[in-house]
């Protein structure tokens, strides 16, 4: 059963990055179209080296256990902790461009001063991330701005791609509230271990693959229309 379980990570880790990094590729060369498309490749490749990364430093760990690997472990767990400050930042620039708003000083004060406060308790000593069961505390504290300035960057889309009836933003403004749930349930009501955390990894991929999806079959509807 164990194994069997090994494999299905494996063939779910492998079609994660494959479907990102076909995505990544495709915005990239629809870029020229708009900047929101440059951004979208940039969050899918921001994506695959973060939670790829996460991916590959478990199986390490599996495979091989070693004395280092619990500071490895705790790099590992910083960088997809950063990897929300970087969706929520890039997610509310993308909603400018795709818009064209102009970028109200007050909601950018907001995003920025929660994000760099993230970034200042992400980049603290990591004594309790570098061990394999990490502490409650700082992981529990680290997340309170993360959270809450996602859940005031999908409030801002999801009310103004309300008012513009763009269902789009509205989606992936309800898949960037259940990222910060998915933080949220992972901090205060999960215990750390190595299972509950792959779980925890594998619902980021998931919704963030959602997230990405959403903007893809636009542009794919639109480059068909092109043709005709």
């Amino acid at each position: 059963m164990t194994t069997l379980f090994l494999v299905l990570k494996i063939i779910f880790v492998l079609f994660y990055l494959g479907i990102l990094s076909y995505m990544a590729n495709y915005f990239f060369r629809k870029s020229g179209w708009s900047r929101f498309y440059y951004l979208l490749g940039v969050l899918s490749v921001i994506g695959i080296i973060i939670t790829g990364q996460a991916f590959i430093v478990r199986a390490y760990n599996y495979f091989s256990p070693n004395e280092a690997l619990p500071l490895i472990l705790g790099i590992s767990r910083s960088l997809v902790a950063l990897f929300f400050v970087i969706v929520n930042i890039l997610s509310y620039y993308m909603y400018i461009a795709y818009f064209n708003k102009k970028r109200y000083q007050n909601q950018q004060n907001v995003v920025w001063i929660l994000s760099v406060l993230s970034i200042i308790l992400v980049a603290l000593p990591q004594n309790d991330y570098a061990k394999d069961v990490p502490g409650l505390l700082l992981p529990r504290l680290r997340v309170i701005p993360s959270v809450i300035a996602g859940l005031y960057v999908s409030l801002v889309l999801m009310i103004d791609s309300y008012y513009k009836t763009n269902a789009h933003f509205q989606h992936y403004a309800l898949c960037l509230f259940l990222l910060q749930l998915v933080q949220i349930v992972n901090s205060y009501f999960l215990k750390a271990k190595a299972k509950t955390e792959f779980i925890y990894y594998a619902l980021i991929c998931i919704i963030f693959i959602a997230m990405l999806t959403i903007f893809y079959r636009e542009l794919y509807k639109k480059n068909e229309l092109e043709r005709f």
